[in-house]
């Protein structure tokens, strides 16, 4: 498993919790534990736990998720946050300038929860007025929306990346010996996707 995949499972996870209002410190080491992951050079999964533990912002709590991710390519409490997350709500984050915190306002405090909602928003100058965002905002995310009207053959990036994981998963169950990691848009974290790639080792690890 690469490093991209593992920082990527703990953000998604940090955001859908922060959407939640999960534990506001627990969201923070999620979130420092990636800072710090990210300018790691070795490969994580191939440290042994006392490595990986030494790693600033790596704490027994982070270590545990860490541990977790590297042995079955997801976390349980990633797959119980999407089940209780409307599809709607993560498309909103994959939509450029709105993090978990204004996707949360969005959905509690105004009930707009998916794409079309935010579109009619942005359209009838309703997002503007809402606390948090502005006309300069709104015609920003608007221009985003209509982009992504006309890439209707692709997907995009939040969606694509939970299949992504799903896959990715479902190949290391199947290969175990074979070292696999999404590349490509994936792993370019780009707008909208128009395909999945897989990157498969062809000499099994010793």
């Amino acid at each position: 498993m690469e490093n991209d995949d593992i920082t990527r499972i703990l953000k998604f996870t940090a955001k859908l919790m922060e959407i939640h209002d999960e534990n506001e410190f627990k969201i923070k080491s999620f979130y420092s534990a990636v800072f710090n992951l990210e300018k790691i050079s070795d490969d994580i999964a191939e440290m042994s736990s006392e490595q990986r533990n030494k790693i600033e912002g790596v704490g027994k709590g982070i270590l545990a998720k860490l541990d977790e991710i590297i042995a079955t390519h997801t976390l349980a409490e990633l797959d119980i946050l999407l089940d209780k997350t409307p599809k709607g709500i993560i498309d909103l984050l994959s939509v450029k300038g709105l993090g978990p915190s204004k996707v949360k306002s969005l959905w509690r405090e105004h009930k707009i929860e998916n794409i079309k909602s935010l579109k009619l928003a942005c359209e009838e100058g309703v997002l503007a007025s809402l606390k948090g965002f502005g006309e300069k905002t709104q015609s920003a995310i608007l221009q985003e929306l209509l982009f992504a009207e006309t890439q209707q053959d692709k997907w995009l990036f939040s969606v694509a990346e939970r299949v992504s994981l799903e896959i990715e998963k479902s190949l290391n169950l199947l290969f175990p010996n074979y070292k696999i990691a999404s590349i490509g848009q994936i792993a370019r974290a780009e707008t909208t996707i128009s395909g999945l790639s897989f990157l498969v080792e062809t000499q099994k690890l010793k």
